[in-house]
């Protein structure tokens, strides 16, 4: 038995052969550079300041802020919207 496809977007169902899967990823740039005069440095105050700024933090807020994926199924109609969108930089 074959499990019907809704569009993320509008909710109708997707016809067969109709369904774009839409992959998304976001986060944090790791343009971070390491050098000698970071490694000689005494980092401990810090990470100790880091610490107690996120001791307290939502664990999963703090997930998010670095990483988040979604898995989206759209039908031909909202899949053309969102191109659309993406290709006159409206992303929201």
């Amino acid at each position: 038995m074959q499990v019907k496809q809704t569009c993320y977007s509008c909710s109708k169902i997707i016809a067969k052969r109709q369904r774009y899967c839409l992959h998304i990823e976001l986060f944090a740039a790791p343009d971070m550079h390491i050098d000698k005069d970071d490694l000689l440095k005494d980092n401990k105050h810090e990470i100790r300041k880091i610490y107690e700024e996120l001791k307290n933090a939502d664990a999963k807020k703090l997930e998010e802020d670095v990483y988040v994926c979604y898995d989206l199924s759209l039908c031909k109609r909202c899949r053309d919207v969102f191109l659309q969108r993406i290709k006159c930089k409206e992303f929201i």
